[in-house]
């Protein structure tokens, strides 16, 4: 068996280590003799007997005399020798930079070894010829800032190293994480950033705090979450201070971001004792973009009524089509964009937002390149958007008037009609129907939206039907019906529905005779006149949510029925051919068809009665608005309860609430 009594886990000899210990003891001994006068005596340690007695008595001896030279204190004589030898130490310090070699020191490290002597701290730390002036000064500041330097004062570190350090302690922050040689410069700092940052975005003004440099007598004073720094002179600073100066100084103390040096010194004036001045600001992080389409092709961001200056509408302003061509550009999308980062003065990165990208356009005769941001025309025709789709329509234009010797027109696509449409005359278009003109007894059917840059009078028989929105100077005599929203000038002697919203809006906005109704709106000047004609203004349904609300929960249950007997079945094809063979047999496949069919349609079903319940929800949303007035002779209904105006009243916005008419 080997003999390692008195090797340690290093491999080394413990008895050579304590000998060698022993010695450094007695030549200090000896030096202290020989200063005082005494007569020096030959000293020889127990770890020294120690180690011979082992060479001559084997490992036993020497594990006793091993033990005999760290029991041969007791603890008060332990602590009386350590504070000796601390006082021995200290005594032995230098006083003076006149005690360094300058043969050995550099001008710069005599220099930061003077400093600290005058700022009264332990020099000992770093006076070493071996570490380079810079490598001193960060040993220097942390001293003085009162940090622990024995994370970092060792000369294998270079100075950049010590710096991230240093500021990580600073911070007070666990360094012990990244305070390694392995790391490098960049590594060290990405590690207190990380840790930085987890402190700052629970409380940015946690960080905020105060830096004095004892050097300059300056006080760097850190605040607003670290997005502003200053500094307050508390003595008189040299001749030879300029921006130069303070910018290497706030580097130290870690001001490096949105520096306002120069303009402190920009006129020559002298710093004030006392005063506070802004030297660094942080920087505001700028938001994200959202997405957004820019159009190639005039009149699709355009929409709604222009106002003209005396307060009438310029209709013809409401909207414009544009004609492209194949292979035309129609389109460029630009999707969201994060901002521009922000940084506090100590270079903590603010992250900015990022934007939101809008929901894309279905397009119909449009290509989208392999980009995904460009939008081609594949073929000739009007470029439209409606109901979130872009698309390129077959176009019909149709110069001058429409009447009745021309002939009806019917196209499936798009109709422009630079003109106006007489009497009798039917136009039906597959797409919308544009016409710059007036309107007269004729029957308009369109697909799409329908666009009269005048107005309608349509001599009690005519008819318009619009698959989207209707717009109009104004309807007088006539029935109409959209799918969409209604907006015009004014309404008289009309039937009018809408499945949206029906809006007057102008100097004559008003509804006066005929019926008018609109499911989730209505919006006007006046209501009625004052000569008593006969209008009535209906909102909503008369809406039986219950009856329909119980059908729908009545076909719910009945597939739910269905559900559980096909459950049943496969459970007993299971039950008598076992798992394995029973999930494989026609019989238990064609009920697990059956059971996914009518899932398919329960879902359905849910998805219908969600949407009766949202539609109740939203009965009190409803509402018809009166800017002005409403006169008598006067009907109005919402949501199936009603209200006859006997007298004039003022305008006001008129809602149902608990099966009565609220104002």
């Amino acid at each position: 068996m080997a003999d390692n009594t008195g090797k340690d886990l290093f491999g080394e000899d413990i008895f050579k280590l304590l000998a060698q210990v022993q010695e450094e003891q007695n030549r200090e001994y000896r030096k202290k003799k020989a200063a005082s006068g005494m007569q020096e005596e030959p000293v020889q340690s127990a770890s020294i007997a120690g180690t011979n007695a082992s060479e001559s008595a084997g490992p036993e001896a020497a594990v006793d005399a091993v033990n005999e030279v760290l029991n041969s204190m007791s603890v008060e004589e332990e602590v009386e020798a350590i504070a000796a030898r601390a006082e021995a130490e200290s005594s032995a310090k230098k006083k003076s930079v006149d005690d360094y070699d300058k043969s050995v020191y550099g001008y710069p490290q005599l220099d930061e070894i003077k400093k600290g002597i005058e700022h009264g701290v332990d020099v000992s730390f770093y006076d070493d010829a071996g570490l380079s002036f810079r490598q001193m000064r960060e040993i220097r500041i942390g001293l003085e800032m009162g940090l622990d330097v024995t994370y970092y004062a060792n000369k294998l570190y270079k100075d950049k190293q010590m710096r991230e350090i240093r500021l990580g302690l600073m911070d007070a922050l666990d360094v012990s994480g990244y305070a390694r040689f392995i790391y490098s410069t960049p590594d060290m700092e990405e590690r207190r950033m990380k840790l930085i940052k987890e402190i700052y975005e629970k409380n940015p003004q946690a960080l905020d705090t105060e830096r004095y440099d004892r050097d300059t007598g300056i006080k760097i004073i850190i605040r607003d979450g670290q997005m502003k720094a200053y500094i307050r002179l508390t003595k008189a600073l040299p001749e030879d201070f300029n921006a130069n100066t303070l910018d290497h100084l706030l580097e130290l103390y870690n001001v490096v971001k949105g520096l306002k040096i120069d303009d402190l010194f920009e006129d020559g004036e002298e710093l004030t004792v006392g005063e506070e001045y802004l030297v660094a600001e942080g920087i505001e992080g700028k938001p994200g973009t959202d997405g957004y389409y820019e159009f190639k092709v005039d009149g699709l961001e355009q929409s709604g009524p222009v106002f003209r200056e005396d307060g009438s509408i310029d209709y013809r302003a409401t909207r414009r089509y544009s004609s492209v061509k194949a292979g035309d550009t129609i389109a460029i999308y630009h999707p969201a964009r994060s901002g521009e980062p922000g940084s506090t003065v100590t270079g903590i990165s603010i992250e900015s937002s990022r934007g939101d990208d809008i929901t894309k356009y279905r397009v119909e005769g449009i290509r989208i390149l392999e980009d995904g941001v460009s939008y081609i025309a594949q073929k000739d025709g009007l470029v439209t958007l409606k109901n979130d789709t872009l698309s390129v329509q077959k176009h019909l234009e149709l110069q001058g008037d429409v009447a009745y010797g021309s002939g009806n027109v019917s196209y499936d696509g798009t109709i422009s009609i630079n003109g106006s449409v007489r009497d009798n005359v039917e136009i039906e278009a597959s797409g919308d129907i544009m016409i710059n003109g007036f309107v007269e007894g004729a029957q308009l059917k369109a697909g799409g939206n329908i666009v009269i840059s005048k107005g309608v009078n349509g001599n009690e028989k005519g008819v318009i039907e619009a698959g989207g929105n209707l717009t109009c100077a104004f309807l007088e005599n006539v029935n109409v019906t959209a799918e969409g929203d209604i907006e015009c000038g004014y309404i008289l002697n009309s039937n009018v529905s809408s499945k949206g919203k029906i809006r007057t809006e102008g100097r004559r906005s008003s509804i006066c005779g005929g019926t008018v109704i609109a499911f989730t709106g209505i919006e006007t000047g006046v209501l009625g006149s004052s000569a008593g004609v006969k209008t009535g203004i209906r909102l909503g349904e008369k809406l039986n949510f219950s009856v329909r609300l119980n059908e729908v929960i009545k076909k719910r249950r009945e597939v739910e029925a269905g559900m559980n007997k096909a459950r049943t079945a496969m459970a007993e094809v299971l039950k008598k051919l076992g798992p394995m063979q029973g999930r494989q047999h026609p019989v238990f496949l064609k009920f697990q068809d059956v059971l996914d069919r009518q899932q398919k349609v329960y879902e359905l079903i849910k998805e219908e009665q969600a949407g009766i319940e949202n539609e109740m929800a939203d009965v009190s949303k409803k509402y018809i608005n009166v800017d002005r007035k409403v006169f008598g002779h006067t009907y109005m209904m919402i949501n199936g309860v009603s209200k006859i105006f006997e007298t004039d009243e003022p305008g006001g916005r008129f809602y149902e609430d608990g099966g009565v008419i609220q104002c």
